[in-house]
């Protein structure tokens, strides 16, 4: 890993006082970076729960280890020894524009800006996030449209905080690039157009949601494999996994497990195996 990442997450697992997932490691790593930077606010916001995939879910929870991280990091370090004002606001994304503006309010206001700044910029912040979204299902509908026949394609099934940084996915999606793979970020997926089956109505968690209905989007289609990406004592993913297997039935799937001791060297080794498998499964040899 590039030394600043790594620096980032091991001073985040050192400073840690109790023994919690990998990503709440990387998050405290973050913020004590930032705190030898010279600033004057750190933005902490409290996310209870995200908008539902599928409206027919009962909810759409974070995890309670990310809606409780601006208070739980207080137990490893100060934040306002040093003269830094954390910014916490509590949001409930599933409830759109309605909760965010009156969240972000008095943040405005401590900035020096108005109830309309803070509308404006709330409802700048949701359409840039919509377009980024729109983009990458068009993104993914050609990748999927175009899909090798000459080598394995694999979603890298994952959370956007652990799959989509490199310091925390030991950079998977770029070895498996340079074994030949087409690495495929679970976005890309159309997971808004899936219904997941009526026994998963219950899963409360928004990431849940996802990962299951990817699963659905993965069995439909022959070409595509799945290697999920999951942290130790993440307590979602002790059960969603299971419940991801279950789905994909005999089609192989390679789960990797990445923590603050995990080296690259073993994984690299897992992924050529999860690929001979690959080809023992479909009698053929990729080039």
């Amino acid at each position: 890993l590039p030394a600043a990442r790594s620096a980032a997450w091991r001073e985040g697992a050192e400073k840690s006082v109790v023994e919690t997932c990998f990503p709440v490691k990387v998050a405290l790593g973050h913020v004590l970076d930032l705190l030898d930077k010279d600033i004057d606010y750190i933005f902490l916001p409290s996310v209870i729960n995200l908008p539902k995939l599928d409206k027919s879910m009962t909810d759409s929870f974070v995890c309670p280890y990310g809606q409780s991280f601006p208070y739980t990091v207080y137990s490893a370090v100060d934040i306002e020894a040093d003269g830094v004002k954390p910014l916490r606001p509590v949001f409930y994304r599933e409830h759109g524009s309605r909760q965010l503006v009156p969240a972000m309010t008095p943040i405005a206001r401590e900035l020096g800006k108005t109830e309309a700044d803070a509308r404006r910029a709330v409802d700048a912040g949701i359409a840039a996030q919509r377009r980024f979204s729109q983009l990458l299902q068009v993104r993914g509908k050609q990748v999927l449209d175009n899909l090798p026949e000459d080598r394995p394609s694999i979603v890298v099934v994952s959370r956007a905080y652990n799959g989509c940084d490199p310091g925390s996915n030991l950079e998977i999606p770029q070895k498996l690039r340079h074994m030949g793979v087409l690495a495929i970020p679970l976005d890309f997926l159309p997971l808004d157009k899936v219904e997941l089956p009526g026994d998963w109505f219950n899963m409360y968690w928004r990431y849940g949601q996802r990962i299951l209905a990817a699963a659905e989007v993965i069995s439909h289609n022959p070409k595509l494999h799945a290697l999920y990406l999951t942290n130790f004592s993440c307590g979602p993913d002790s059960f969603i996994m299971r419940y991801f297997e279950e789905r994909l039935g005999s089609e192989p799937v390679l789960m990797i497990e990445v923590d603050e001791h995990s080296a690259d060297a073993g994984m690299i080794t897992r992924c050529e195996a999860f690929l001979d498998s690959l080809e023992s499964t479909k009698g053929q040899a990729f080039e």
